[in-house]
């Protein structure tokens, strides 16, 4: 799943996943709807400019269990998780540039005598 959504715009990618009938399809979307909140809250990134740069999916601990069998025997029981690794990539907004009002400096304030 991760290969079908790498180098894509994130809204293509969400678009993808939601259509896919497949388990992972979910904690993916969730992943990458986070991480466009997350560009744009903290890094100030327009949401459309974004583009996924790489997907991994890493292996993480494993939780083991046991399950009773007939006759004695002990069967083991391996639930497997991951770790998902998301980055995307996007542009600035550009900023506009604030005329300052003639007679001001910088470093005084209004008023101010010196």
């Amino acid at each position: 799943m991760a290969a079908v959504i790498r180098r894509k715009r994130a809204s293509e990618a969400l678009e993808l996943l939601d259509h896919i009938p497949n388990r992972a399809a979910k904690p993916l979307s969730l992943l990458i709807r986070q991480g466009i909140g997350n560009a744009k809250n903290n890094f100030n990134l327009e949401p459309e400019t974004l583009v996924i740069e790489t997907v991994e999916v890493l292996k993480a601990p494993m939780m083991k269990r046991t399950h009773f069998a007939s006759r004695g025997r002990v069967n083991q029981i391996q639930k497997r998780s991951s770790h998902l690794k998301l980055v995307l990539s996007g542009e600035k907004p550009k900023k506009k540039k604030s005329l300052a009002r003639k007679g001001q400096e910088k470093g005084k304030k209004n008023g101010s005598k010196s």
